[in-house]
């Protein structure tokens, strides 16, 4: 399974993770001072709070090309602009 990567402190609604279709383990790292949570609701992923510093690798599941929305799940986070979004295959977010 391929590896893909992403530092949740640091998404952004501009921000934009790619995951190649056949499936990934996706590391996500907290490079803040603030716990995170992270979902792709679309893609069954749901994480616990990650702690500042620490880092949590999930399994997101083959699936076919798309753009999926993702945010931080703590309360105030995805207002505050962390949100982004999850790409699969060769789908675009334009």
């Amino acid at each position: 399974m391929q590896e893909a990567r992403m530092s949740i402190g640091t998404l952004t609604s501009k921000g934009q993770l790619t995951i190649p279709k056949e499936g990934a383990n996706l590391q996500i790292n907290n490079v803040d001072t603030q716990n995170h949570a992270l979902t792709i609701p679309d893609l069954g992923v749901n994480t616990p709070e990650i702690k500042p510093g620490a880092s949590l690798t999930v399994k997101v599941a083959a699936h076919a090309d798309g753009t999926f929305d993702m945010w931080c799940t703590i309360p105030g986070h995805k207002d505050a602009g962390m949100k982004g979004t999850a790409v699969i295959g060769t789908a675009s977010s334009s």
